[in-house]
């Protein structure tokens, strides 16, 4: 069902920030990895647009700026298009 999957997705991205806080990245990056397949499938643009934030976060902090950088910049175009970027 639409509805479930779309909670899927939400609840995937939430593991992944547990798990970024947890000092957890690897399988931080990969429950954001599948938040985002998700969010994308069911047409959860905001939320698709916050686990790509959350995942440029978790590669500066793993020291990895620039690994985040097009994640960060397609998540501020969408937060753009609400009128929150």
């Amino acid at each position: 069902e639409p509805g479930t999957r779309r909670s899927e997705g939400m609840l995937l991205a939430a593991i992944g920030t547990a798990l970024a806080a947890l000092g957890r990245p690897e399988p931080a990056a990969l429950a954001y990895d599948e938040a985002l397949v998700i969010d994308e499938e069911v047409g959860n643009r905001y939320a698709a647009a916050a686990a790509l934030a959350s995942r440029a976060e978790l590669s500066r902090a793993e020291g990895r700026p620039e690994a985040g950088r097009a994640d960060l910049e397609r998540a501020l175009d969408v937060f753009g298009e609400f009128g929150e970027a």
